[in-house]
């Protein structure tokens, strides 16, 4: 339609063409103030609208200029399509809407059950003992702290597997864990209102439950102490761990004291008892405090000083009596020469020493100690004599233990036969195919092997029997605790005799007088170690003691009373 409202071109269908329309004027169902209107937006060339009844149906009609020749597109549609349409998109639009609603609540809805099962997670991280599924020890202190608010008269405890390390190295890891699994089950029996318990670490345990005497707690201990292996393993035949427990129990004016330092103080209880043999349980006093602050100050102590070289070794003399009581050796003992407390006796720091695993340290230092002074004396020129050192548990489960102690041996070069290492019995008794393996790839690199103390501990005739030692040891301290001197020799002479037959040379150590030289000489023992001969001497001492003596006897030096030297 052009501007002054005629059709330029009428779509097939149309009402203009239906009526014939040509120009505006034509369009008989439109007023006269409609038509105006139209002409008037025509002419200027804007768009414009009208509703007008055509049939008796209403329409709407539309003009839009197209820019060429001032035309304009007009049409018309009925109103009621035009409604129909739009009830359409409503309903296309809502339900679009809808569907993203939806799609929004799921995203919600998943992004919810996300966090909840990583919030759970998290929590498990910090609350759960990943190996055991019991509480860990934040978990405990939140849980104990409430506990102690409703609950009168409790006990903490703190429990520790003795000889786990030893347990995992030879049996593996996964029995290790077995075992820690096994008992925290046994602990999950008793939990409820009354009892919390929680793994600190490794094979450490810690708990909190009421009692009404201390001799209840006692009987829990044994009874859980019955009941640490597990099931249908084959560690059932052997009896290595043992449970060592300690409890604290608070008293009038503790209220205030915090669950960690309670959980220390228990700690503190069962490491008095963990170096006992068997399972061990103990309760807290004060002078186990101030035990565990002096072993704490030792450890300290013997950190720096292993460091700084403050330990030496001494040597004590090994006289051989079935040839003339001449020395034929020595073994090589730990003192500590403190800069500012002087020499620390023996039984004061090998004790901590083995409880805190100072003891391996220390044990390379005595063997480096050795091999120099050994290294300094055939230099002289003098003949070789054996050197007999001491070997820990500890020492012997390092990756790198024949590694080092060879390595040593040749630095110093020290030939074969003469360096002497001593295990004891409880080594052997661990694992007979693992220890009978080290022993003889030490004796293929030109170690002599002995086994410390035998008769101290349970003794075996299997031990006897099975490994390749070329020494054994007796310890007559031990033996001298029999009621009935003549059963005792008779046990003592029959272990020289089934040595000497399966050609083990015999040592006694601990030998303090005369009438036990006597019997051991007739029972046929090689060699004696003890104050009736010599008590340990500084390496200078001893030095000058082998040069003196020569091929002389060693005199017997009378009956002593301390013999306390290992």
């Amino acid at each position: 339609m052009n501007q002054d409202g005629q059709f330029v071109i009428r779509a097939r269908g149309s009402s203009a063409e239906k009526m014939d329309a040509r120009s505006l004027d034509d369009m008989k169902f439109l007023t006269k103030e409609q038509k105006q209107k139209l002409m008037n937006a025509l002419k200027k060339g804007e768009e414009t609208s009208l509703t007008y009844k055509e049939n008796g149906q209403e329409q709407i009609s539309i003009a839009e200029p197209i820019g060429i020749n001032g035309w304009s597109i007009t049409g018309a549609v009925p109103k009621a399509v035009i409604k129909q349409r739009y009830s359409q998109t409503a309903i296309g639009v809502s339900a679009i809407i809808f569907t993203a609603l939806c799609i929004f609540l799921l995203l919600l809805y998943q992004q919810q059950k996300i966090m909840h099962r990583n919030e759970k997670s998290l929590r498990n991280l910090a609350y759960v003992d990943q190996l055991t599924g019991c509480s860990n020890f934040s978990k405990f202190l939140l849980d104990a702290g409430d506990f102690v608010q409703r609950t009168e008269q409790y006990a903490v405890w703190y429990c520790d597997l003795k000889n786990f390390k030893y347990f995992n190295d030879i049996f593996g890891y996964k029995a290790g864990d077995s075992v820690l699994q096994a008992l925290a089950q046994q602990f999950k029996k008793y939990e409820n209102r009354e009892f919390l318990f929680c793994r600190v670490s490794a094979d450490n345990f810690t708990g909190i439950r009421t009692y009404d005497n201390r001799t209840e707690l006692e009987q829990w201990f044994d009874e859980l102490a019955g009941l640490r292996h597990v099931d249908g393993s084959d560690v059932l035949e052997k009896d290595f761990i043992h449970l060592s427990m300690g409890f604290y129990c608070p008293r009038t004016g503790d209220e205030k004291r915090s669950i960690n330092d309670m959980v220390n103080r228990a700690n503190m209880a069962q490491n008095s008892v963990k170096q006992l043999p068997g399972n061990q349980c103990a309760f807290f006093t004060d002078q186990i405090r101030l035990q565990a602050l002096k072993e704490t100050e030792i450890e300290s102590d013997g950190k720096i000083g292993i460091n700084a070289g403050q330990f030496i070794a001494h040597f004590q003399p090994k006289v051989n009596i079935q040839k003339g009581n001449r020395i034929v050796g020595a073994e090589a003992l730990a003192r500590w020469k403190h800069p500012e407390k002087g020499m620390i006796p023996p039984d004061e720091f090998i004790p901590v020493f083995e409880k805190t695993g100072l003891i391996a340290e220390l044990d390379r230092s005595i063997f480096c100690e050795a091999c120099r002074w050994l290294h300094s004396y055939l230099a002289e020129g003098n003949q070789p004599i054996s050197i007999a050192v001491n070997v820990s548990r500890l020492g012997l489960l390092e990756p790198d233990f024949i590694e080092y102690y060879t390595k040593v041996k040749e630095q110093y070069q020290i030939p074969d036969n003469v360096l002497q290492l001593e295990f004891t019995e409880s080594l052997a008794l661990g694992d007979d195919d693992m220890f009978n393996h080290i022993v003889r790839i030490l004796q293929s690199k030109g170690f002599t092997c002995s086994l410390d103390d035998f008769g101290s501990g349970y003794s075996s005739l299997n031990v006897l029997k099975n490994l390749p030692v070329s020494v054994l040891k007796l310890d007559m301290l031990f033996f001298r605790k029999s009621v009935d001197i003549k059963r005792e020799r008779i046990v003592v002479s029959n272990i020289i005799n089934m040595a000497r037959e399966l050609k083990i040379k015999t040592i006694a150590e601990g030998v303090e007088n005369t009438e036990t030289v006597d019997f051991l000489r007739a029972a046929g023992c090689d060699v004696i170690q003890g104050y009736i001969f010599s008590k340990p001497l500084s390496q200078e001492e001893f030095g000058c003691l082998i040069r003196e003596m020569g091929d002389r006897a060693m005199p017997l030096c009378g009956e002593r009373e301390d013999t306390n030297e290992k």
